[in-house]
């Protein structure tokens, strides 16, 4: 019996191409998107879950609540990591990370020399908290002992070309000066699903005497990640509720100035999509972007069955005396039913198959574009082998059980007679199912516009600074950095009369600002109103050079040597410490610790890091010999002769170090690729729900032309023209999608708005992005509609009547 149900699913399918072909299309495009997505939603939630023991490893959260902000960061302080784990027993180990990543780190072994940015001090606890796999050395003593080093198999053989380099020699210049280290560990690439970024670790203990201990037991210096390893069995939110005592001991210099310290528990397994604080160890995910992905995920495979099921409905009327001979010679309802489910079942199994075909083709696009590699998908695996046979049952019964139990229950005689109701329930579920797919379709339209409408604004507005032309030149490294060579460079590059002018920082525009003072105060004012902010060192060009505007008091002046003591500030910084007109802050100073500035001019804010975080509070010390940054303005077409003529001039000045550039525009705008991409996929999925729900319509339409078949031959009998039977046939749709739009446009407006929020600066609601979806829903509609309405009204009427 089951055999026959199979063999009359296939002729039934055979029979009717065009319909099966649609249909298992439609399935397969949806089935396909939502593997896609899923796909990448598991690899997001995937990360760091491969380390032994994840699931009882915690980064320490720290907090500083001020009188006027509350200050989050990654970084704890350097003292903090080994009190708690002689306090608390619960601590198994923990293990304490410094990103190098803010200085010029310059690796020269022998005749090769690199620059490096993932560069990362790590305690000798790194490899013994984290699984990450060693292809040599010992992963207990690698980082043990002073002056060692540890690189990625990539960087081996970059520098070596080989990756047996077990004591081979690299020498470390940067911030902290020149440390010769002897490699003690290769480790194998890091995974692409890890929060971590780093390719070279130098052993804390260099940085320890590098620092004069500064780094180790300093309750002050919180620029140090710590990871704690927590014993089996602890309730790490019991753990947690005793750190408001150990603050209160440990952080007595803070507390002292008003400041209230908290210290948190961070699950491993939870920090790329949960957290975004001051310095992570490497670039985050969102999560809020998981869940919109998942939900356009969850609309399309809905989509897609609401189509399977107007286009089986509508196509099962085709089929009605089949139904009806049926039950003549004995079928009951039961079997009906089964047969129906049979189709259902075997048209599931194809879309799958064909979406899965889909998924695995267009993956390396999708992960070309999010600029990630999600690895092998293992099919046999038991989280894919569960989700297929999810949607093969659960889609079967959604899809099939419907049609089969509206044909299944049709009376026989009106079955043979072709006596069909147009009315009902039925009619009414198919007509919901429309609304309901066009409610969906709109939200998604009216989302991508909107998504892209603030993609213009963060591209097209002004961020309050010039980067266009902006050539930026990594400064040297520690035995380069002198003022007197600072000065020279300078003065070198200006005798160019390509260049219009160069500038001197510690920071610049797109990158955060890590040198943060925790201890800043008007000097007027009483000892427990210190604010935390943060210090970029300049020298006296970088406002012109960038073009900033000083909206009160004066800029920097090198003739002037009492400005070695002066500073200026931001428009945020003077409202962060209370004062909201620019001019009442010039004159007053400042104490940062003991020492003493005087506040000479305010500089209009710019945007520092992102649309997201809005204007920084800065505090501009005056700097000439600031060497992290060389900011070049230039006038030059030709970039090529340029950047030969920039490193010639830099290798003149600075033969040991490395030639380093890149633009600042190209430098600004990565912090817009996280919405540029989001805004591709978004768009993608969107066009996958357009021509989904355009065979949703196609198939209700195809229901409605057969079902009013006959009508339609007695109207055009009695001199209808095509005009009239079109617009009988289309009215019904236009105010089924009016009704859908209705629905939409509340609850997208509710959403754009929601959404908007995340940013400190966004665009506003503008009218088009509503009125264009919903003309685009109305042309699509009436071309649907439309096309299968002309083709009954251009048919001969007799055809309809000569059986009646």
């Amino acid at each position: 019996m089951v055999r026959n149900y199979f063999k009359t699913a296939i002729r039934s399918l055979s029979k009717n191409k065009v319909f099966s072909f649609i249909n298992i299309s439609g399935l397969a495009i949806g089935l396909g998107a939502f593997l896609l997505i899923f796909q990448f939603v598991s690899f997001e939630r995937s990360f760091d879950d491969f380390h032994e023991n994840a699931d009882r490893i915690y980064r320490v959260q720290f907090e500083r609540i001020y009188t006027d902000r509350h200050d989050k960061t990654a970084g704890l302080t350097a003292g903090a990591g080994p009190a708690m784990h002689e306090e608390f027993p619960e601590i198994e180990a923990y293990s304490k990370i410094h990103s190098a990543g803010y200085m010029t780190n310059t690796l020269t072994m022998g005749d090769n020399q690199f620059i490096e940015k993932d560069i990362f001090y790590a305690d000798h606890s790194f490899f013994k908290v984290f699984s990450f796999e060693l292809k040599a050395g010992d992963r207990h003593t690698a980082l043990e002992e002073v002056n060692t080093i540890v690189i990625s198999e990539s960087r081996a053989e970059s520098y070596f070309g080989k990756t047996d380099v077990i004591g081979e020699i690299i020498n470390v210049e940067n911030g902290w000066g020149v440390q010769t280290c002897k490699v003690t560990g290769v480790f194998k690439d890091l995974p692409m699903n890890t929060h971590f970024d780093f390719d070279v670790l130098v052993s804390l203990k260099t940085l320890h005497r590098a620092s004069d201990g500064g780094s180790d037991r300093s309750f002050g210096w919180n620029a140090f990640p710590t990871y704690l390893k927590l014993s089996e069995g602890t309730d790490y939110k019991a753990l947690e509720a005793k750190f408001p005592e150990f603050a209160q001991r440990r952080y007595t210099n803070i507390i002292e100035r008003g400041v209230k310290p908290v210290l948190l528990l961070q699950p491993l397994q939870d920090i790329y999509l949960h957290s975004n604080l001051r310095f992570e160890v490497g670039p985050m995910g969102n999560n809020r972007v998981v869940k919109i992905l998942t939900g356009i995920s969850i609309f399309i495979i809905v989509l897609a069955y609401f189509n399977y099921i107007n286009l089986s409905t509508s196509k099962s009327l085709e089929r009605a005396k089949e139904i009806g001979v049926r039950k003549v010679v004995g079928a009951n309802r039961s079997s009906l039913i089964f047969q129906f489910l049979s189709e259902s079942f075997l048209l599931n199994l194809l879309g799958i198959v064909l979406g899965f075909t889909l998924m695995q083709v267009s993956l390396p696009f999708f992960e070309n574009t999010l600029g990630k590699s999600f690895g092998e998908l293992s099919v046999f695996s038991p989280q894919f082998l569960t989700l297929i046979g999810i949607m093969l049952i659960g889609g079967t019964l959604l899809s099939g059980f419907y049609p089969a139990w509206v044909m299944s229950k049709m009376r026989t005689m009106k079955v043979l007679k072709e006596q069909k109701t147009k009315s009902g329930t039925d009619a009414l579920v198919r007509r919901g199912l429309v609304v309901l797919q066009f409610t969906i379709l709109c939200f998604l339209l009216i989302g991508s516009l909107a998504v892209r409408s603030q993609i213009q604004y963060m591209l097209n507005s002004d961020r309050g600074f010039n980067s266009e032309q902006m050539v930026i030149v990594n400064g040297p490294s520690s035995g380069g950095n002198s003022t007197d060579l600072i000065r020279s460079f300078k003065a070198e590059l200006m005798s160019n009369p390509d260049v219009l002018g160069v500038s001197n920082s510690t920071m610049i525009p797109g990158g955060e600002i890590t040198w943060v003072n925790n201890n800043v105060r008007l000097a007027n004012a009483s000892s427990d109103e210190v604010v935390s902010m943060p210090f970029l060192g300049v020298d006296d060009h970088f406002v012109d050079n960038l073009s900033l505007k000083v909206i009160a008091g004066r800029n920097f002046d090198v003739n002037m040597k009492s400005d070695t003591a002066s500073v200026m500030l931001s428009r945020a910084g003077a409202k962060a410490f209370g004062i909201t007109e620019p001019e009442d802050v010039v004159g007053l100073k400042i104490l940062d610790g003991g020492t003493e500035y005087l506040i000479v001019g305010v500089v209009e804010d710019f945007l520092q890091k992102s649309f997201k975080t809005g204007y920084d509070p800065i505090i501009y010390r005056h700097l000439p010999g600031a060497n992290n940054f060389m900011i070049i303005k230039s006038q030059s077409d030709d970039y090529a002769k340029l950047l030969t003529n920039l490193e010639s001039t830099y290798k003149a000045i600075y033969p040991n170090d490395t030639f380093n550039y890149f633009f600042l525009d190209e430098f600004f705008e990565r912090q817009f690729e996280e919405d540029r991409v989001f805004g591709q996929v978004f768009n993608f999925f969107t066009i996958l729900g357009v021509w989904i729900s355009c065979l949703g319509l196609f198939g209700l339409t195809s229901y409605a032309v057969t079902l009013r078949r006959k009508e339609i031959g007695i109207r055009k009998v009695l001199g209808a023209g095509i005009g009239s039977v079109v617009l009988l046939i289309s009215k019904r749709f236009v105010f089924l999608i009016l009704l859908a739009v209705l629905i939409a446009l509340p609850i997208s407006y509710y959403a754009i708005e929601q959404w908007l929020n995340n940013y400190s600066f966004a665009t506003s609601i503008k009218g088009y992005v509503f009125i264009i979806p919903v003309f685009a829903i109305l042309v699509i509609t009436l071309i649907t509609t439309g096309a299968l309405s002309l083709k009954s009204a251009t048919r001969n009427p007799v055809d309809s009547l000569r059986y009646e």
